[in-house]
């Protein structure tokens, strides 16, 4: 299991501008007409009024009394019909300079002139798709990636659009974010999240998205920073050569590298490699335990007794015969899992 078919590019960005009372009037008015016009809905959602008159074409809008926000899926304003697809410029047939002036007309249409050169890219959520072979896959992978714990610095949490959906299984989705708000790492079962949050999703693209494990790294950018209007910015951030770089920065502080295993065959490689080093193999074996115990790579260590083994030295002994400290339930159907970097197409920690 190591040739994957994968997609990158960017799932959905987000641009910005703070509004004066006044302008909140009036883009207010302008919304609910054209709501009116339009057959759609504008309702309050975490104080914000939100909009989706121009849903099909991938736009959703925010706004409250002192801040717009716009939310984009590129993919759908290019094809209103591609409801999994991810934005390449390289691959999609329209580059960002198109990707803006087809915006136009929606922006125009709620928007003044004095607003529309205030807009500044205020996040990205860079993506990669990799299929594997069920849902069930996909699932164990999630699973996994909870288990390795949580580094200094990140928090776990869950957006409110998954958290208040009905149906929707957490088991499906892991969210991380760090603390300073800079990004939020989210796994998730693409297939499930259409399954149990979407209606009226044709057949066809519901078995287009099974064993779909979708990798999103959302990075927030400070105001005011990136003008949407820079073409030549816009075309750097969303090169996919940015992604890999935005991937290969934040993953490694993550998720620990190597396959995954179960407990049993960690413990063969252990005694197989270590036989030699018995003090070696007697404080990797119980690392191991810890781990299984405790089911967390990170919350292991904080109880492992000594403390004169750094974290990185216990890292590097189960990387040297390729396997993951986190083990896979040895009553698992699934016996083997390649390494999130290897799911990915990226290079390991131990390449560079």
């Amino acid at each position: 299991m190591t040739n994957f078919k994968r997609n990158f590019g960017i799932h959905t960005f987000e641009v910005q501008c703070g509004l004066t009372y006044e302008q909140f009037l009036d883009i207010k008015d302008t919304l609910y007409s054209l709501s009116h016009d339009m057959g759609s809905r504008c309702f309050p959602q975490n104080n914000f009024l939100k909009c989706t008159i121009f849903s099909n074409q991938g736009l959703t809008v925010f706004i409250n009394s002192h801040l717009l926000k716009i939310t984009i899926n590129p993919a759908r304003l290019i094809n209103p019909n591609d409801i999994i697809g991810l934005y390449n410029f390289r691959e999609c047939r329209s580059n960002p300079s198109g990707l803006i002036m087809q915006l136009l007309p929606c922006l125009e249409s709620f928007l003044t002139e004095s607003i529309l050169p205030q807009l500044y890219i205020s996040r990205i959520d860079y993506t990669a798709d990799t299929f594997l072979p069920s849902d069930e896959h996909v699932l164990l992978m999630i699973k996994l990636a909870k288990k390795n714990g949580l580094p200094k610095g990140f928090q776990e949490t869950y957006p409110a659009k998954y958290r208040t959906a009905p149906d929707w299984n957490n088991s499906a989705s892991y969210n991380v974010s760090r603390k300073d708000g800079s990004c939020r790492v989210n796994l998730y079962s693409k297939h499930i999240q259409l399954s149990a949050g979407r209606k009226n999703i044709p057949a066809d693209i519901l078995e287009q998205s099974e064993g779909l494990l979708r990798t999103e790294i959302s990075c927030a950018y400070p105001q005011n920073m990136l003008s949407f209007w820079q073409e030549e910015t816009f075309s750097e951030l969303s090169d996919p050569e940015n992604l890999f770089s935005v991937y290969e920065d934040i993953l490694p502080r993550l998720f620990p590298y190597g396959t995954y295993l179960k407990s049993t065959a960690v413990r063969d490689k252990i005694e197989k490699k270590y036989k030699n080093q018995r003090t070696w193999k007697k404080h990797l074996l119980n690392f191991l335990d810890i781990v299984i115990k405790y089911h967390s790579f990170h919350d292991a260590y904080k109880r492992f007794s000594n403390k004169n083994i750094l974290k990185r030295d216990l890292l590097d002994a189960f990387y040297s015969i390729n396997v993951n400290p986190v083990t896979i339930a040895v009553n698992d159907k699934i016996s083997m899992l390649p390494s999130i970097y290897a799911i990915l197409g990226l290079k390991s920690p131990l390449q560079q």
